[in-house]
């Protein structure tokens, strides 16, 4: 292989790794920017394509003396560099927070808050549809009311201060810091390098050593990038029970939960993987219904009640059976409620699956089917932890 084939070869080594690397840094701005408009979310892309290739006009503007022309486009350059650096720390940091949320102590926790505040909002609606003259059975739950909110802000604390043994979660405004100089510093060497390439001349044998060196060099940071992969966690096949209890109020949660899915049809990015799975709990007497997601469920057509959270009614499928049911979502909840929760769970005991269409933001109708073995069993047995 002769020298213009090494450089052509390096070329394509080159600007591939700066395509891998320009996609996650595109793929992190998005997330950042989608996140304040699905618009600003596909700009940012659009920037990170021109952020990839505007260093390689801005040196041959140079290189034909077109020295203001060349300023000018290094200039914007760096622009898009500290916004690109800006939304990918930011994504990376956010990633690292996402995990701590999406872990068991972070969601049991969530998920006493939102059972404590339904049980909150329900007690004070027994309280105002009550006589003039019920001063002292008013004055009884309202002073129930004010004991599970005072529970409700200790779970809040306890959710703020929670943090795991994990490097990430000890270091990850540092790593975050870290991936977002990494990401700016590889596109820019990448791009830089296959101008460079460009105008690559024949030289004298004598020389050819010391080039090799350097490509060798160019070759083995380029071939040594990794990219970084997960994947998520096996489910279980049947339905399975847990208990968690605060070790500040002593309040126990039991939980029956069904195996995560994923919807029917793949969803797009950023909902690609994403996981759901049914949940029936009960805490101190009274039992709840929900479905929970690995990611917040962005859905159309709900309509906010008095209290702020967004209502929906659904078509669900229970095996042959369909109705509509009514279910609730808080701000920011990754969780829907059943608005009518012993029917949900009525329906849980006694059919073997439930298929239920979304209106997904972005992603158009969206169905989930949940397998319902081991229903029967599972929320028998959180009844009897709950009643024990």
């Amino acid at each position: 292989m002769n020298s213009t084939q090494h450089t052509n070869a390096l070329k394509v080594l080159i600007f591939l790794t700066g395509a891998t690397v320009a996609y996650y840094s595109a793929t992190l701005t998005y997330q950042f920017m989608a996140g304040l408009s699905p618009t600003l979310g596909k700009i940012g892309v659009l920037f990170e394509f021109i952020k990839f290739f505007l260093p390689m006009v801005a040196l041959y503007a140079f290189q034909t003396n077109k020295n203001i022309r060349g300023l000018v486009l290094t200039c914007i350059g760096l622009l898009l560099v500290a916004m690109s650096f800006t939304a990918s720390f930011i994504a990376v940091d956010a990633g690292f927070d996402e995990n701590r949320k999406e872990s068991a102590e972070f969601l049991a926790i969530n998920h006493r808050i939102e059972l404590l505040s339904d049980q909150a909002k329900r007690v004070t609606e027994q309280a105002d549809l009550l006589p003039v003259n019920y001063i002292t059975k008013r004055e009884k739950l309202n002073n129930q009311s004010i004991s599970i909110e005072n529970d409700i802000a200790l779970l809040i604390g306890d959710r703020a201060s929670l943090t795991t043994d994990s490097l990430a979660d000890q270091f990850g405004e540092q790593i975050a810091i870290a991936a977002a100089i990494i990401i700016e510093l590889l596109t820019i060497a990448t791009t830089i390098a296959l101008s460079l390439l460009d105008n690559v001349k024949p030289i004298a044998k004598e020389q050819t050593k010391k080039s090799k060196d350097t490509k060798m060099k160019k070759l083995l940071i380029a071939t040594g990038l990794v990219a970084l992969t997960s994947s998520p966690a096996m489910a279980a096949d049947s339905w399975t029970t847990f208990t968690q209890k605060s070790e500040m109020t002593g309040v126990a949660t039991h939980y029956a939960t069904s195996p995560a899915v994923e919807s029917l049809t793949p969803m797009s990015f950023p909902y690609s993987n994403t996981k759901s799975w049914l949940v029936v709990s009960c805490m101190n007497g009274l039992e709840y219904a929900y479905i929970g997601f690995s990611k917040k469920p962005n859905l159309q057509y709900g309509r906010r009640d008095m209290f702020g959270e967004l209502k929906y009614n659904e078509w669900f499928s229970w095996g042959d059976k369909f109705e509509q049911l009514v279910y609730t979502q808080s701000a920011g909840s990754k969780f829907l409620h059943f608005e009518d929760r012993q029917n949900a769970i009525d329906n849980m005991i006694s059919s073997s699956s439930m298929t239920t269409e979304f209106w997904w933001y972005g992603q158009g109708q969206v169905t989930f089917k949940y397998s319902l073995k081991g229903s029967t069993a599972a929320i028998a047995k959180m009844r009897n932890q709950c009643k024990g």
